[in-house]
Parts: structure tokens; C-alpha cells; sequence
């Protein structure tokens, strides 16, 4: 959620910015909001939607969390490569992250992908 501002944001755009699909974050949505990690409350501007805040209970399990996580992510992730691919996964994951700025997703499916 690095795009968060203020540890708020939009259930839509965190749906975007995660790439789940909505069934599977809405049912982690409630499952932190039940664990009491973050808070919903109504989006003024979509009624539709629902403003998602990160709670200081969901900051410190974050915090908690992360140590670990990123020796995991090293462990079995980062450090099964060589520099050169790990240099490689870089450029091909920057091209990935440009291509939806360029072309954004209109919701619409086309014959060519």
C-alpha cells in the first residue's frame, strides 16, 4: 500500500493496485476488519465503494510482520538468483509496471489480448 496516503485508501483503488480479484480482497478486507487491523468507513465521492484505514493494530502486525517476510522473500526468492538475473527480473518487471501506465486496463476485453 505504499500509495496510501495517510494509511487511507479507496477499496477500488486498492483492488487496482493489488490486481485481486474483488471477491478475494473483499473477504480480506472483512477478515482484517474482524481482526480488527483496519477500519471501513463510507467513501463520500462512490457510494459504491468504502474508505479502508489502516488501524495502529493493523500498523504494528505490519510492523511485526516484516522482518520475517523479508527474510523469506531473500531466502527462497532473492537469493536463488545470480546478480545478472536478478538484474534481468528488474528490467523485465519495470517494463511490466510501464505497460498499464501506457495502455491503461479499460475493463474491456479485445481479440488481441
Amino acid at each position: 500500500m505504499g500509495a496510501c496516503r495517510r494509511n487511507r485508501t479507496g477499496s477500488t483503488r486498492a483492488w487496482r493496485a493489488f490486481r485481486h480479484a474483488q471477491r478475494r480482497l473483499s473477504h480480506q478486507v472483512r477478515r482484517a476488519g474482524h481482526l480488527g487491523l483496519i477500519g471501513r468507513e463510507p467513501d463520500p465521492a462512490n457510494a459504491r465503494s468504502v474508505i479502508i484505514r489502516l488501524l495502529p493494530a493493523g500498523r504494528r502486525a505490519i510492523e511485526v510482520a516484516a522482518p520475517q517476510h523479508l527474510h523469506n522473500v531473500r531466502r527462497h526468492f532473492i537469493d536463488l538468483f545470480s546478480s545478472a538475473e536478478l538484474d534481468m527480473l528488474a528490467a523485465l518487471n519495470e517494463r511490466a509496471l510501464r505497460h498499464p501506465a501506457e495502455d491503461p486496463f479499460t475493463g474491456q476485453s479485445t481479440p488481441d489480448g
